[in-house]
């Protein structure tokens, strides 16, 4: 979807061209699967959702479980082939109820890579943007980055992570 954006129209809509691309690609993607291999699992998907936050494309929250300050990755993977069929995630979406569905599978890791299965071109984008063709590889990076937070949320962080 990404990479049929059309990047007059979300200069001039925003967010929107992202829905209006989501609608136009339903039935004409093919969702392609790729293999998602971490330490701890090895699964076959056609869409992952890698979050160190709750967020998702704005309102949504998919990585409930994924946190800042924790040196993990909560995971989303979808492995579903139908286009229905991730149109039937949106009432559950907005509901908060998308780890209810069989086919979508939540896990924490500090790494994982995703790789095609065959010859087959498969893309990520990060945060809307288009990154490249599989296989990409995310891993976190302990200390990283220096996060400066207030005092107030630091004590309710330290405690969160005890």
């Amino acid at each position: 979807m990404v990479y049929s954006l059309d990047l007059d129209l979300k200069a001039r809509i925003g967010i929107l061209a992202y829905w209006w691309e989501g609608v136009r690609q339903l039935f004409r993607y093919n969702f392609s699967r790729f293999r998602v291999v971490t330490p701890d699992k090895q699964l076959e998907a056609t869409l992952i959702i890698v979050g160190r936050t709750k967020h998702y494309g704005g309102p949504f929250r998919i990585t409930t479980e994924a946190d800042l300050l924790e040196d993990r990755f909560e995971l989303a993977a979808l492995t579903t082939q139908s286009g229905l069929r991730y149109l039937s995630y949106l009432p559950t979406l907005w509901l908060g109820n998308l780890r209810a569905q069989d086919d979508v599978h939540f896990w924490k890791s500090d790494a994982l890579v995703c790789e095609p299965l065959n010859e087959r071109a498969v893309y990520a984008q990060v945060d809307g943007e288009p990154l490249g063709r599989l296989p990409v590889e995310f891993r976190i990076v302990p200390r990283g980055i220096t996060l400066v937070i207030p005092p107030r949320d630091a004590a309710q962080a330290a405690v969160t992570a005890a």
